[in-house]
C-alpha cells in the first residue's frame, strides 16, 4: 500500500527537529535538555511569548 506524500509543512518540521538535535548533540543528556529549553525560552521572551525570567540556579 502506498502512503502519501509528506506535506511540505511535515518535511519543514522534521528539518527544524534534527537542526535542533545537531546543535546540543555533542553535549551529555542533561546538558543537551537545558540548553534546549534555555534556547526556548530565550526565542519565546525574544518573540513576546512569555516574560523575562530571571536565569535558574544550576542545580546539577
Amino acid at each position: 500500500m502506498k502512503s502519501a506524500p509528506e506535506s511540505k509543512a511535515m518535511l519543514d518540521v522534521r528539518e527544524w527537529k534534527e537542526q535542533a538535535w545537531r546543535e546540543v548533540a555533542h553535549l551529555p543528556l542533561r546538558e543537551a535538555i537545558r540548553e534546549s529549553l534555555r534556547r526556548s525560552q530565550a526565542t519565546s521572551e525574544k518573540l513576546g511569548f512569555v516574560k523575562k525570567t530571571k536565569p535558574a540556579e544550576n542545580n546539577s
